[in-house]
Parts: structure tokens; C-alpha cells; sequence
């Protein structure tokens, strides 16, 4: 997994007095620079100066702010790509590598095909349970009791099959209440 740095160093940011955050840059800000040399969070803030600077000073509320916009919409692509191996390039075909459809795996779980070297391809595509192994090392098709693997028996989805099956077992058959999803207004 990737390894993300924080957005700006955590031993920079102090807090002097009264309740104030102080951000200590890594070098003087040089008169007449522009402002790539500041860091992300603290561009356009109106203590920044270029003449030589060396840490700016933020109310609480306003630092957090800052911070706040650096985290990134959920589902977000933060990776672009320009050039050559931007999505609508011309050239793109011919630099980026053709995926081989023989080697993505298969539905029902069993492993792709080898390559002629020997060599697995990774697949294209992982199935949920061969994810939660990958990432989090977990086995979660494995059974507790008979340490053998679960597999699919039947995916029943008519409501008369469901009912007769949880009466037979002795379990509630009326489906759990929905409630809301947020607390009335007070």
C-alpha cells in the first residue's frame, strides 16, 4: 500500500499564546518569490508576506480550515495525468500496455491462467472475498467450526422461498424496522 506524507510537517506547528497555531516555515521566504515555495494549507493567507517571512500565525478555527481543504472529495482520482498518458491522448495507445483478457480471473474465484513463462498475471478485476485476503489478510469465506471454505449453494431471492426458510429454522420472518436515518428535530 502506499505510503501518503502528511500535508505539512507536524513539527513546524506550534502554539505561542493565547490559543494561536504558529507555522514555522523550513527556510526564510526570500523577497520577491512566488508562492509555490509556501506550503498548500497556507497559501493566500493574508500574513504571508515576500519579504522574508519565516512562520505565519493563525487563529485556531482558521488553521483548521486550512487543513480541512486539503482532504480530498470521497472517490476523488487525486492522480492526473497529462501528456502522453492523459485519457483523451492520441498517442495513448501506443505507449500505455493492452491489458491480455487470458489472464483475468474468472468468476466463479479460480485463479487466472499462467502466462507461457511460467509467470502469473495479476487479474484485472478481484472478487470481494480475494480482496479482503489481499488487503486485510483476512480469510473471510473460511468457516470458524470446520476450517473449510464456504461456498455458494443457492441465491434465493423470492420473498415466499426466504419466509419458509426462516420459519423452518425458527427465526423471525417479518424483515427488521427501517428507521430513520437521522434524530427528529428538536
Amino acid at each position: 500500500m502506499e505510503r501518503v506524507p502528511p500535508p505539512l510537517a507536524v513539527d513546524r506547528v506550534t502554539f505561542p499564546n493565547e490559543g494561536r497555531v504558529r507555522y514555522e516555515f523550513r527556510r526564510r521566504v526570500p523577497f520577491g518569490t512566488t508562492h509555490w515555495v509556501v506550503p498548500m494549507p497556507l497559501r493566500g493567507i493574508g500574513a504571508y508576506r515576500h519579504d522574508g517571512t519565516t512562520h505565519v500565525v493563525f487563529e485556531p478555527l482558521v488553521f483548521l480550515e486550512r487543513l480541512a481543504a486539503l482532504v480530498p472529495p470521497p472517490r476523488m482520482q487525486m492522480q492526473t495525468y497529462h501528456g502522453v498518458l492523459a485519457p483523451s491522448s492520441s498517442w495513448r495507445d501506443e505507449v500505455v500496455p493492452k491489458v491480455d483478457r487470458s489472464s483475468i480471473g474468472h468468476e466463479d474465484g479460480s485463479p487466472a491462467e499462467r502466462e507461457p513463462g511460467g509467470a502469473q498475471r495479476p487479474p484485472h478485476r478481484y472478487l470481494w472475498a480475494g480482496l479482503m485476503r489481499r488487503v486485510r489478510g483476512l480469510d473471510v469465506l473460511l468457516c470458524r467450526e470446520c476450517r473449510t471454505h464456504r461456498r455458494l449453494v443457492a441465491l434465493i431471492t423470492e420473498r415466499p422461498v426466504i419466509v419458509a426458510i426462516l420459519a423452518h429454522l425458527g427465526l423471525d420472518t417479518d424483515p427488521p424496522p427501517i428507521h430513520a436515518a437521522r434524530a427528529p428535530h428538536r
